[in-house]
């Protein structure tokens, strides 16, 4: 199917995964590698800088109730056996504009 089209921050998710998926196992990996070597986390700091990736798994667009619905969960086993879980909220904006600041409180 070469003309699929994915659209809003469900499609993000879909083509990154996808995208993700296609190649060679070691294309695979280094593509997974960069994507979480990619991630902007809010204190600075990249887990993934230093580690190498054994296993990832994808929960797409789960339901927490009144806690929220993330675009996607990844949960990530290291070469060390640690585990990590990311939380990833797509936006079609840039975060600056995305994000509201708590302090001001959040809009009616």
């Amino acid at each position: 199917m070469n003309n699929l089209v994915f659209y809003s921050e469900r499609g993000l998710i879909n083509s990154i995964l996808l995208e993700m998926q296609s190649g060679t196992q070691g294309e695979q990996a280094r593509k997974t590698a960069d994507f979480l070597k990619g991630i902007d986390f809010y204190d600075g700091k990249n887990p993934f800088e230093n580690i190498v990736v054994e296993e990832i798994k994808a929960l797409i667009e789960p339901s927490f109730g009144q806690f929220g619905d993330p675009d996607l969960i990844l949960s990530v086993k290291d070469k060390e056996g640690g585990n990590h879980v990311v939380f990833v909220e797509a936006k079609l904006s840039t975060y600056k504009n995305a994000a509201i600041d708590i302090l001001d409180g959040y809009p009616e």
